[in-house]
């Protein structure tokens, strides 16, 4: 067995109330590695793309990577399913502590399956593992339902992943949190969650991860720390944790303001990493075993939520419930984040969801009596903070809103999909891709959807550094060419590959070369992978969700974006009078389908999948 694993997969089926123990298959682990990768593989082989993601035969594949645990700054897992917000595969990621937790428990990964005749949580305790009555705790919020369990069980370190009211109301983007603060939060991993009566996941473990060179793994730290403190970004990160892209995205009219009708919002600085440091900020965190620390915990100072603790805001939330709302109040934003938080809730889906809300209401097509009364004009700080709480408890006009913008806008009707900012069901972050043409591509082609993490394209993007793509000069942020294509390709590839290993892209993305993660894999592992041996597993992952993909029924008439970015104009700011050119697009998205062995119907060809060694996989139709 490959150093960096436990050697074991942890089985919970919840119709049945049976827990087995298999062992990891380390064929696979080899061509896959573990985190999203391995979690792919096995959802493709158990899980059929047509499945009713909020059905009995959708699965949670929890599942950590070899790197996971060790002394590589890492604290994340990934958790893998079908969304019932894209009815494609889904993945989120997760940081924190829980990761590591359920590693040292002695597994790999959890694979949670069928539904559970009543509320319950799944306590894993090295090698006890027992399904207990959540009865109790069934209705609390996600932090609440953290502090009864370590009660119950009698131990204030114990790691808890839960959902909140969101994933029990299936709330079709809910997330699931913990560590109070941290969630894995896109696609809707908490629905499907709370679909099974899975309340949480309760870890505590107490083996070690043993490294294949433990003497190289030291050296590597000392090669990592030093490219971190010579990296400003990564230091900027430090200093103000995620709202530092803020000033990034500003700079370049790239901020999306009032559902992407603008890439500049006037009062940027009142929701920047400076600002939230000024005014509200209490003190830093960190994920386990981080040399960054850009997590933030703050504190409301006035008002109805005075002395409200917020873990955050992270700068997602602040554009997508801040500037994309047309709303400069920092405060409104981080009350908004922690509610998200509570309620188990993707904030990024769900301030876009309520700023498409509020475009519908500008253009008429909503009216106040659609709204419950509510007043849905920009910057309404009162209406953004009654609209989280109404989509989490699924109330009135946030029943529909829960559903997500793309089938919201379907049930609505009047031209509202016109103001659905989202492909293939997934909301986008807080980047414009008329200001930042690479993630153009990055959002059509992702294979959870209009993900901006999939690549570290963003990074090229602002004008900053990824080492994993590294380039002579900053590339222009308003070109869409040859070497855009080129850097998505590598750094899709790249950033599968660290969240498989499971890494942090902020982390790795920023401070990694692929000689340095391939050095890192090799000594963990004991296995000899080079940088191509690496990027080949990238790619070999990468085409199996594709394959995934396409059997639910994905083509090239989804790889898009909105209409709005080909024929609207940016109105202000740096990246005035830009859009996204059709014709250079199409070519674009063919010069990518060609790079990576797909068909022009973005179909991988059998000659790709023979390749990569996906041929005794396949199911799905080839060319």
């Amino acid at each position: 067995m490959g150093r960096g694993y436990m050697g074991k997969i942890l089985r919970i089926n919840l119709t049945e109330d049976r827990i087995t123990i298999e062992n990891l298959d380390m064929r696979l682990a080899k061509k896959f590695l573990g985190g999203v990768g391995l979690a792919s593989c096995i959802l493709y082989k158990e899980v059929p793309p047509k499945t009713n993601p909020l059905g009995e035969e959708n699965k949670l594949l929890f599942f950590t990577g070899p790197v996971t645990g060790t002394r590589i700054p890492t604290g994340r897992y990934v958790v893998v399913f079908k969304s019932p917000l894209t009815s494609i595969l889904g993945w989120s990621s997760s940081a924190g502590h829980w990761g590591p937790e359920l590693k040292f428990a002695g597994y790999d990964g959890l694979i949670v399956e069928g539904i559970s005749p009543r509320p319950v949580y799944l306590w894993i305790d090295d090698d006890f593992v027992e399904l207990r009555s959540a009865k109790n705790i069934w209705g609390t919020s996600t932090s609440e339902t953290q502090s009864r369990i370590r009660k119950e069980l009698g131990d204030e370190e114990i790691r808890v992943a839960a959902i909140g009211r969101a994933g029990e109301k299936l709330v079709r983007f809910a997330s699931i949190i913990n560590d109070e603060g941290r969630a894995a939060g896109r696609c809707g991993a908490g629905a499907v969650m709370g679909h099974k009566r899975l309340k949480a996941i309760a870890v505590r473990g107490t083996r070690d991860v043993e490294v294949a060179d433990f003497d190289r793994v030291v050296q590597l730290m000392d090669e990592i720390y030093r490219i971190w403190k010579s990296e400003p970004f990564a230091r900027s990160l430090t200093l103000y944790g995620t709202a530092a892209v803020t000033s990034f995205t500003s700079g370049i009219a790239a901020f999306p303001t009032r559902n992407f009708q603008s890439g500049f919002f006037p009062e940027w600085e009142k929701l920047s990493g400076p600002t939230l440091s000024k005014t509200l900020l209490v003190k830093k965190s960190g994920c386990f075993g981080c040399l960054i620390a850009c997590g933030r915990i703050s504190r409301i100072k006035s008002g109805p939520y005075k002395g409200m603790v917020v873990w955050g805001p992270e700068y997602e939330h602040i554009n997508t419930l801040g500037a994309g709302c047309g709303n400069p109040d920092l405060q409104t934003v981080s009350i908004c984040h922690q509610l998200v938080n509570e309620y188990g809730m993707d904030g990024i889906t769900c301030g876009r969801v309520i700023s498409f809300a509020m475009e519908c209401y500008e253009k008429g097509i909503l009216k106040r009596e659609d709204a419950d009364g509510l007043d849905l004009s920009w910057g309404n700080s009162e209406t953004i903070i009654e609209l989280v709480k109404k989509i989490g408890e699924r109330e009135g006009i946030g029943d529909l809103l829960a559903e997500g913008s793309r089938i919201a806008a379907q049930r609505i009707g009047r031209g509202a999909e016109k103001y659905a900012m989202q492909t293939k069901g997934l909301e986008y972050a807080g980047y414009e891709p008329r200001g930042m043409k690479g993630m153009a591509l990055t959002y059509a082609v992702g294979n959870r959807g209009g993900c901006h993490i999939t690549t570290g394209m963003l990074y090229l993007d602002m004008g900053t550094m990824t080492w994993m793509y590294p380039v002579d000069s900053p590339l222009d942020p308003q070109v869409l060419d040859l070497e855009k294509v080129k850097a998505e390709v590598a750094l899709e590839r790249r950033y599968t590959v660290v969240e498989s290993s499971v890494l942090c892209k902020f982390f790795a993305g920023i401070v990694f070369t692929p000689e340095l993660m391939a050095s890192i894999l090799s000594a963990v592992t004991g296995w000899e992978i080079d940088a191509p041996e690496m990027d080949r597993i990238g790619e070999r992952i990468w085409t199996l969700q594709r394959m995934y993909n396409v059997e639910a029924g994905i083509s090239r008439k989804d790889d898009t974006l909105p209409e709005r970015f080909f024929t609207e104009k940016l109105p202000n700011g740096f990246s005035q009078g830009q859009v996204i050119d059709r014709k250079t697009f199409d070519e674009m998205l063919d010069e990518y389908y060609r790079m990576v062995g797909w068909d022009e119907n973005g179909v991988p060809t059998k000659e790709k999948v023979k390749e990569l060694g996906l041929e005794e996989l396949v199911r799905t139709r080839v060319t």
